[in-house]
């Protein structure tokens, strides 16, 4: 499969912002529903790239909990304040091909049983 390398334009100060980044449609991209309170496992697709840029896509309202791991098992939060690496909802993270991520939908008292999960995989300038 080709590989959609990420080109990002700056701005007249030469930031990076993402008014200016129209992004092309991925070859590499991830689709799938959750059903509440159940972990699914994704790979980060191989490539010749050294790093990938994923976009996260989600159900409007999804409490959806990120671990870039495959170990420890995610759980859905409780009231305890405990130290994780995963995080709610990330818009944009840099992964590794092949890398496992557990995705986890935790939102048990809105009464929606399943959501739809997207990620879209770009490039590095690595390649």
């Amino acid at each position: 499969m080709s590989i959609t390398k990420l080109n990002q334009i700056r701005d007249i100060n030469g930031y990076i912002t993402q008014e200016n980044n129209g992004l092309p449609f991925s070859l590499e991209n991830q689709y799938f529903t959750l059903t509440v309170s159940t972990v699914k496992s994704v790979t980060v697709p191989s490539g010749n790239t050294k790093s990938y840029t994923a976009y996260f896509e989600y159900s409007d309202g999804a409490d959806v909990w990120v671990l870039p791991a495959s170990s420890p098992t995610l759980t859905a939060p409780s009231g305890t304040v405990t130290a994780t690496l995963a995080q709610l909802n990330p818009k944009v993270r840099t992964v590794l091909p092949g890398q496992s991520i557990q995705i986890l939908y935790a939102n048990t008292d809105s009464g929606v049983t399943t959501v739809s999960v997207g990620i879209s995989y770009y490039a590095n300038g690595d390649i």
